[in-house]
């Protein structure tokens, strides 16, 4: 039988920090220099990790990149391909040292308050990285890499030019950041309008990977697992402010950022909904009805809606039904050692074949709704899917307790037990 379609919906890409330079506009190439200067020099002095991770998992992280191929394009290729992957979906941070110039991307203080040149400095970082990613995506023609382009928000009208240098360029989507300090919240329209439009226009969905914003809580960033709300926080902005209802067409994703929370989110969102909805039949000065969404929230969901399992756990897929089926994507996370690229297959089992997944759901979350998603054609990736997927009877094994404790033990030798944390079978915790 041909193989199973996979495309990872979270995969991370870059490339050494001196390498952007090339791709910088030539007025920022001497004070990219300053800074190149001054954060090797911090690096070599041992100074203390910026951003949510520890310094040992940052030195992990660097160690098992290293391992990969993830910046060279044809070695990036085998390592995906190896694993029976497709097609990716490419977000920045592949490893500390190759994100993208002054970006703050998957840091816990992201898109922080910024000074107008701080706000310059980043875009022309971020724009350096869209010009070297969309060289990357078209090395190995279309669809096979999955580009979400960095956005200057900050001005909304070059974010909307972005946008279609974007598609003109080989990318497929955006990184849509989940909170902004000094930016419009995304329910008003006045200020996000002309973005969403420009999306929907060249079928750009938004993309938020977890990490990508939120409060700055210092010393006590313990608090980012009690305030988890941070990073699905757009979607019920996006649905009550009616973005939906302009943009049937728009999607919106959210990555590595867990799957567990749609179901109780939705149903608090549908409770809200039909509470102001019943109340504005008593009372018009409640709400206006045209403040509302025309539908209940969960039914956007279903429909704009889209969930990144890079952190694949049993339990959530044993609750796929009341997630959404349809809206939930598998994700590798090439190549970050929380990833589950290091033993793919295995992954899949773990989490597919004890949950007894059919044949028709496995095959929408490995990788046709990921293709809705992203606008990707089923057919043209058919012939590769063929020549390095799975096949569907591999993917729904049901793994014995003793290959998965194996396999757990192969994964922490090899620099994975961040990876081994996020499945609940018996035995493999």
């Amino acid at each position: 039988m041909d193989g199973v379609l996979i495309v990872s919906s979270d995969c991370h890409g870059g490339i050494p920090r001196e390498e952007y330079r090339q791709y910088l506009d030539p007025k920022y190439r001497a004070d990219f220099d300053d800074y190149d200067k001054t954060l090797s020099a911090w690096e070599e002095s041992g100074g203390p990790a910026a951003g949510p991770f520890p310094q040992s998992v940052i030195d992990s992280r660097e160690e098992l990149a290293d391992r990969t191929n993830f910046a060279d394009s044809q070695g990036r290729l085998h390592d995906l391909e190896r694993i029976g992957v497709t097609s990716e979906v490419i977000f920045p941070g592949g490893s500390p040292r190759t994100a993208p110039p002054w970006s703050d991307f998957l840091a816990i203080t992201s898109y922080r308050a910024r000074t107008p040149r701080t706000r310059e400095l980043q875009w022309a970082g971020e724009k350096a990285y869209n010009r070297w990613l969309s060289e990357f995506c078209l090395d190995v023609g279309p669809q096979r890499r999955v580009g979400l382009a960095c956005m200057p928000y900050h001005d909304i009208g070059a974010a909307v030019d972005e946008v279609h240098w974007a598609k003109e360029n080989g990318l497929n989507g955006v990184i849509f950041p989940a909170f902004h300090y000094d930016l419009p919240e995304y329910v008003h329209g006045w200020y996000w309008e002309p973005f969403f439009s420009a999306c929907e226009e060249v079928g750009f969905s938004l993309n938020i990977h977890g990490g990508s914003g939120g409060p700055a809580l210092g010393a006590h960033s313990a608090l980012m697992n009690v305030e988890w709300f941070w990073t699905p926080r757009p979607v019920w902005q996006l649905i009550f402010s009616g973005v939906f209802d302009r943009h049937p067409n728009l999607y919106v994703a959210i990555t590595e950022a867990t799957a567990s929370w749609v179901p109780d989110v939705m149903a608090q969102c549908d409770a809200a909904y039909d509470l102001f909805k019943s109340a504005h039949a008593y009372s018009p000065l409640v709400v206006e009805d045209k403040d509302l969404p025309e539908r209940r929230p969960s039914e956007y969901w279903t429909t704009n809606g889209f969930v990144g399992e890079s952190l694949v756990r049993l339990s959530e897929i044993e609750m796929r039904h009341k997630i959404g089926v349809g809206t939930i994507m598998y994700g590798v996370d090439y190549p970050h050692p929380e990833g589950t690229w290091g033993q793919a297959i295995t992954w899949m089992q773990a989490a597919l074949g004890r949950a007894d997944v059919p044949e028709d759901e496995a095959r929408m979350m490995l990788g046709l709704n990921a293709a809705r998603c992203y606008s990707l054609d089923v057919d043209a990736l058919a012939p590769v899917a063929a020549g390095v997927g799975p096949t569907i009877e591999e993917v729904l094994v049901r793994p014995t307790d003793e290959h998965l404790d194996l396999v757990k033990q192969e994964a922490i030798r090899d620099g994975f037990e961040l990876a081994t944390r996020h499945f609940e079978t018996e035995s493999f915790v």
